[in-house]
């Protein structure tokens, strides 16, 4: 077990983990974009790695957003002492569990998911690289240049240039918010409501 309050920290420690934990569990702050961010770079690069979310009330949009990206488990923190120990096994059992009070059934489930499957299709219609595509999905939020050339393993001028890059083949102007805004209104990329 490693407990970790820094996202990058955390990403760098995963990239070198040999092998992979069965799972991890993630903590969801009620109005914290960058949570949602760090669950799809989770879900998109270690697709194999079971995330089970612990969220602080029922009703926010996030939740759903989250099980959209790939999210197996979600835990009311008010209910951690009685379905913690279920979320577990269910995930060991490779089962997804879901407190009741989200009102979360596996057809929603199946139907989040497939809605995010059709925003990645859309996204790779573009013709972006792997890499730039990694680079879009760690835009919304506050990261630094240096921040996400920490996670994906790059140097900050290098994540400048994909920026540019990606902005010229898509004929975008006004650099990484110019390129924000045009991902988040083709829902290539999404951006939690974060009002409850």
């Amino acid at each position: 077990i490693a407990l970790f309050n820094n996202a990058v920290h955390f990403l760098q420690q995963l990239h070198f983990a040999k092998p992979l934990p069965h799972f991890i569990v993630l903590g969801l702050p009620s109005k914290k974009i960058e949570s949602l961010t760090l669950i799809e770079f989770i879900c998109t690069h270690y697709s194999g790695l079971t995330v089970l979310l612990l969220v602080p009330e029922v009703g926010i949009k996030q939740v759903k957003d989250a099980v959209a990206l790939g999210v197996s488990s979600v835990v009311m923190l008010n209910s951690i002492p009685q379905e913690l120990p279920k979320a577990i096994a269910a995930l060991l059992n490779h089962q997804p569990y879901f407190s009741e009070q989200l009102g979360i059934t596996a057809d929603v489930r199946k139907l989040l998911r497939e809605e995010r499957w059709a925003e990645q299709l859309n996204m790779k219609s573009l013709r972006l690289t792997a890499t730039e595509r990694s680079i879009i999905s760690l835009l919304p939020g506050t990261l630094s240049y240096k921040e996400i050339g920490l996670i994906l393993n790059k140097e900050e001028k290098t994540i400048e240039v994909y920026i540019q890059r990606i902005c010229k083949k898509l004929n975008i102007e006004g650099g990484r918010m110019g390129l924000l805004i045009y991902c988040i209104s083709r829902k290539f990329i999404r951006i939690g409501d974060t009002s409850l």
